[in-house]
């Protein structure tokens, strides 16, 4: 029996000792959608892209205004019969071309924000992964999860590091 006893608190010293020494992970968490809202840079960047938005807006209306307009003078050139065949034929080919140049410019509109919107918040968000980083290391943070992508199912509450990067945004 003291050979089990001697055997077990032996064991139980090595476990232990080899548990000290290895390093303790510390983990926090931030919600990145919160903290790219808090940054100055942000509002400017969604203001850029609503007047880039308003801009494409703009010369949408502008083209199906000139689209509605040479399709209206179409058919009443079609419900005249002084004009001829070949001239009805190029009218149709115009309106047909403005109709396609219509559709093309309506179906890059959500191509064109997303690379507006790529090209403002990419910085922005360079901009807090750094700061992130530097929290972590400056504090000694192991990992730190983006609530905001729901990767987390419970977090205490003293390890949310927002206030952290914020300082260090100096927001």
């Amino acid at each position: 029996m003291k050979k089990i006893l001697l055997v077990f608190a032996l064991v139980a010293t090595c476990y232990f000792s080899t548990q000290a020494q290895m390093k303790v992970n510390k983990f926090g968490y931030i919600n990145s959608l919160e903290l790219l809202a808090a940054m100055p840079e942000s509002a400017v960047a969604d203001q850029k892209i609503e007047d880039y938005g308003k801009a494409l807006e703009q010369s949408y209306t502008k083209m199906v205004t000139v689209y509605q307009e040479e399709a209206t003078k179409f058919e009443e050139m079609m419900n005249d019969s002084n004009v001829s065949d070949a001239t009805k034929q190029v009218a149709y080919e115009e309106v047909m071309e403005l109709q396609k140049k219509v559709g093309e410019f309506e179906a890059s509109i959500s191509e064109k924000m997303a690379k507006k919107r790529e090209e403002h918040y990419t910085p922005i968000i360079n901009k807090a992964n750094e700061a992130i980083k530097a929290v972590a290391k400056a504090n000694g943070y192991t990992y730190i999860f983006d609530t905001s992508v729901g990767c987390l199912v419970y977090a205490d509450e003293t390890d949310d590091v927002i206030a952290l990067v914020k300082k260090q945004l100096g927001i």
